[in-house]
């Protein structure tokens, strides 16, 4: 009786795309479940937000490294606190992980950090910035370096880094793209009427977040 009982619950949990089949073995649908979750929060900032496995060194790398700048990581959580209350943030912040969600991955984030996200075998971490054209230069030198120390303090040395700013650079500033993306490394985007625009490199390499 078993068996047929658990067949039963096999075949209704997958008429309910809950779960998926694939070379005879079950899978958990993410299409599915991404409908239900918005963005998966973690409440410790001093969690692995990409955890790579169970080991707990690597649970102790990150707690380690937050409690060594426990300082800086108030003001951190402060200004995120301040970030987070502005509507051209939260905007932001809504248009990626929605992105994130149509490409079957699930966003995540913490006090410190706006989103993160694995996809495929690539780990990724975004900063969101609210601009203006008076701080542009100031916003944008201010997420790229919270981007290289929240990767820093996740222990995550090889996840790519994506800047998200409310607005395409004023003219004087362009100059700036071309110093994030080749020379920082560091992948730029920006909204346009409800839309993530980005140049042919971030294209090319963000093929999941579909940008235009």
């Amino acid at each position: 009786m078993a068996p047929r009982r658990l067949s039963s619950v096999v075949a209704w949990l997958e008429k309910l795309e809950i779960i998926v089949k694939s070379n005879n073995k079950y899978f958990l649908s993410l299409e599915r479940v991404n409908q239900d979750v918005k963005i998966l929060e973690f409440t410790d900032i001093s969690e692995p937000i990409l955890p790579r496995s169970n080991d707990l060194r690597e649970y102790e790398t990150v707690n380690m490294r937050m409690v060594k700048a426990r300082e800086d990581i108030i003001i951190y959580q402060n200004s995120a606190a301040v970030d987070r209350a502005d509507n051209a943030h939260r905007k932001l912040v809504n248009l990626v992980a929605n992105r994130i969600k149509s490409a079957g991955s699930i966003p995540r984030f913490n006090k410190l950090i706006d989103l993160a996200t694995k996809n495929k075998d690539d780990d990724y971490i975004f900063e969101m910035k609210s601009l203006t054209e008076a701080n542009a230069k100031t916003q944008i030198r201010s997420g790229l370096s919270q981007l290289y120390e929240y990767r820093y303090l996740q222990n995550l040395p090889d996840a790519k880094l994506v800047l998200v700013i409310e607005k395409s650079l004023p003219d004087k500033n362009n100059w700036m793209i071309e110093y994030l993306e080749k020379d920082r490394d560091v992948f730029l985007l920006w909204d346009g009427n409800d839309n993530l625009f980005g140049t042919n490199h971030a294209k090319e390499n963000l093929k999941f977040l579909n940008i235009a």
